[in-house]
């Protein structure tokens, strides 16, 4: 079992004393940046981790459209710079979602998202870089034997990185019961062939003859033209497990099956567990936040008024 450090994100202070004199009400030790940096350096896990001319992936999540309980780009900024004290060369990384037609389901509209809540170069002070590539398609297929998934779909970028520190927020979840560290890794260090994994018990998306309507705009959006629209069939070989077509179809003709919420906790351990064994445990470092927590993923309640459109 490795060690676990906690600080107390409350500020305690004696308005008795302050009014006496004997406290100061602007105690720079308060800040909850500071105490990160003192968690850090108490628990010793930076210096144990990087060696000078590491890449340190930071792996976080960059949020959505309209969400304000992401990690401020203060605690990342500092992160950073206490990665470049120890000669380390840190990067800020994230995967594409499922899908293709919201920003969050590709790399570009990943890094879109990225600044519109915060984290820039200029505030975090490390370039941000797609984990899987500019379409969530850039990964190194390893083998597994995990309760439920054989193959693992890593982020390429992922695998790249001589150390990884994991950056989770903490909030529930409505399908993983709550997200932290081991969905931050086993969900976000995998490229979208993985993900389709986690969600759905079918192999490929499956069209519904009886509902298709033969439109074709499945066919046009696919990345790898794995649909045969005159058949009404999709490529086992060439389906990239993107979801988009299942998203894109006007007539709901293209179904899955979704996995149960159990299921899903036991896939997002095996995928946590493949990239952790195929990295190194001693490669890794975990960073959690219990603040601003949310009962549900504010993901799931941010789609309403987003465009639909394929991003390519």
């Amino acid at each position: 079992m490795n060690d676990v450090y906690f600080i107390d994100s409350r500020a305690e202070i004696d308005l008795n004393q302050v009014e006496a004199g004997t406290a100061n009400l602007f105690d720079s030790g308060l800040s909850l940046v500071n105490k990160m940096e003192k968690l850090i350096r108490k628990s010793n896990i930076l210096n144990e981790l990087i060696e000078k001319d590491d890449f340190v992936a930071i792996k976080m999540h960059w949020g959505d459209h309209g969400t304000i309980k992401t990690i401020r780009s203060v605690y990342v900024r500092k992160l950073v710079l206490l990665i470049k004290e120890l000669g380390g060369i840190p990067f800020i990384t994230e995967s594409a979602g499922l899908g293709l037609i919201h920003d969050r389901t590709s790399g570009l509209g990943r890094l879109m998202i990225a600044r519109e809540n915060g984290y820039t170069y200029c505030t975090c002070d490390a370039p941000l870089i797609p984990a899987d590539g500019l379409k969530g398609n850039d990964y190194v297929k390893v083998k597994y034997d995990g309760i439920q998934l054989k193959e693992v779909y890593i982020a390429k970028t992922i695998m790249e990185a001589d150390k990884i520190i994991s950056l989770a927020h903490v909030k529930g979840h409505p399908r993983a019961g709550m997200g932290g560290a081991i969905k931050n890794i086993g969900v976000g260090c995998v490229a979208k062939r993985s993900k389709f994994n986690l969600h759905f018990y079918n192999d490929i998306p499956e069209i519904d003859k009886n509902n298709c309507n033969q439109c074709g705009k499945c066919a046009q959006i696919c990345p790898t033209s794995a649909i045969d629209i005159y058949k009404k069939e999709i490529s086992k070989e060439l389906c990239s497990r993107c979801f988009g077509c299942v998203r894109f179809c006007p007539n709901n003709a293209i179904k899955v099956e979704w996995c149960s919420a159990l299921d899903t906790s036991i896939r997002i351990l095996d995928c946590a567990n493949a990239v952790i064994t195929t990295k190194g445990p001693d490669k890794f470092a975990f960073i959690n936040f219990l603040i601003d927590i949310s009962p549900i993923c504010d993901l799931s309640l941010i789609h309403i008024s987003e465009p639909t459109r394929p991003l390519y």
